[in-house]
């Protein structure tokens, strides 16, 4: 019953895009899977208009109505500096102040690269300060435990310091 139910919907689903293709070809006068039209066949993509300004206004003046063919669009591959970027910086009320948000500053801070290798040193340098902890008896290395116990919890601070950040930006 589920199954019959859900072949339904996709088939109302695929009959209403059926619909919409169908009003898209005819208000626009695309041509439709090559299929030959009472019109000229396009000239020119899509690809080649947008990026040559000159095709665009040529085509424009001459033929206002004439078919274009349209390409599949590819969203463009994510750089890192790209991706690094931040839009909050770009709104309107951001770009007024003198100083930056906290959730950007945080941000900036989190992710820079001396932050991220310092947090990735403090994790082995806790790492080794357990190990330590747990190997030496406490009796004999009194003063050493009391040391690496003050480490520990400053290693703690940092890393609550960190996790703060992370969840300010």
């Amino acid at each position: 019953s589920s199954v019959a139910r859900r072949m339904s919907h996709t088939r109302t689903f695929s009959d209403r895009g059926t619909v919409f293709r169908a009003r898209l070809l005819d208000q626009f006068n695309i041509l439709a899977d090559g299929v030959e039209t009472d019109r000229d066949a396009p000239h020119y993509s899509s690809e080649e208009i947008t990026s040559d300004p000159q095709i665009f206004k040529g085509l424009l003046r001459d033929a206002p109505t004439q078919l274009v063919k349209f390409k599949n669009f590819r969203r463009p591959e994510v750089r890192d500096e790209e991706a690094a970027f931040d839009r909050r910086l770009v709104r309107v009320r951001v770009r007024s102040r003198d100083y930056v948000p906290i959730g950007v500053w945080a941000r900036s801070v989190v992710y820079h690269p001396q932050c991220i290798r310092f947090i990735s040193a403090l994790i082995l340098f806790n790492g080794l300060m357990l190990g330590l902890q747990a190997e030496l008896d406490e009796a004999k290395y009194h003063k050493t435990h009391v040391v690496l116990r003050f480490l520990d919890l400053g290693v703690l601070i940092i890393f609550a310091l960190e996790i703060g950040l992370k969840w300010v930006d």
